[in-house]
């Protein structure tokens, strides 16, 4: 009996640690994919506020 319990308890084990894993996966490839975004969306900011900067230079002259 003890070792069936021990046996039930391992495999619980490996599929609770399997299971966080496959968790810790998705969590990661959401937040690398959210950064993207947000890296992608600044780098588009900053060029539009580069482009009106150089456009208020040009109307300034």
């Amino acid at each position: 009996v003890i070792s069936g319990s021990v046996a039930l308890l391992d495999e619980t084990q490996d599929a609770m640690v399997r299971r966080v894993d496959a968790i810790y996966d998705t969590t990661s490839e959401v937040l690398q994919q959210a950064a993207h975004e947000r890296i992608t969306t600044l780098h588009a900011a900053q060029r539009r506020a580069e482009m009106t900067l150089a456009k208020a230079g040009r109307d300034d002259r």
